[in-house]
């Protein structure tokens, strides 16, 4: 996927308070939330009105949310994030074809997260989710490899693998070590590991690094 604007949104989830707070956290990726809506019909008008980037699905009364995905999904031009409520709704979204899959206890740094993945033209997996996903061999796979970590952290997780020391990884990406050290913090904390070793291990059993 090439690199994408991602600075509006629909949001759709038949709960208040479940929308409320997911505008607020799209607010802090900087992505404006032009309309949002309990039901998947007024969700599709406004769609076809306001013209997003992205279209966030939750639970809705009326159809199953992979049908909404799969909807959206015609649109080539709308990027799709979707909220999962256990394993099994996750990997039917996935398989749908969800740009971006969460569950709905996403916290607000795993929307931050997903929109910039999504702006470098990457798809997201939520982690904890990674485990339970299963996904096929061909060139849809990486959903579930890039997607794991953003774009500049898999350039820091790719130096690494080359032996190279903060300082070194800071003068190679023009970027300060104390940058490299937060990328690092973010990798671990999504592959769930505690040393650059086990991250370097993870990172070639799930296929981001060769």
């Amino acid at each position: 996927m090439p690199q994408r604007l991602v600075t509006q949104a629909v949001v759709v989830d038949r709960v208040e308070l479940q929308r409320i707070g997911l505008i607020a956290a799209l607010s802090d990726a900087n992505v404006r939330v032009v309309g949002d809506t309990a039901s998947s019909p007024d969700a599709m008008r406004l769609a076809e009105r306001a013209a997003p980037d992205l279209f966030v699905v939750g639970e809705v009364d009326d159809v199953a949310p992979v049908d909404v995905v799969l909807r959206i999904r015609r649109r080539p031009d709308v990027l799709v994030m979707a909220l999962g409520s256990g394993p099994r709704l996750a990997q039917e979204l996935a398989s749908a074809g969800a740009d971006a899959v969460l569950t709905r206890l996403a916290k607000r740094r795993d929307i931050l997260d997903a929109v910039e993945a999504l702006r470098a033209g990457n798809r997201y997996i939520v982690p904890e989710l990674l485990d339970s996903l299963t996904f096929d061999r061909g060139p849809d796979r990486s959903m579930q490899l890039d997607a794991i970590l953003s774009a500049k952290e898999l350039e820091v997780l790719a130096l690494v693998g080359r032996g190279m020391s903060n300082k070194d990884i800071a003068r190679e990406l023009i970027i300060t070590p104390e940058t490299v050290k937060a990328h690092l913090r973010h990798i671990y904390s999504k592959l769930d590991v505690t040393s650059r070793r086990s991250a370097l291990a993870k990172g070639v059993s799930l296929g981001l690094l060769a």
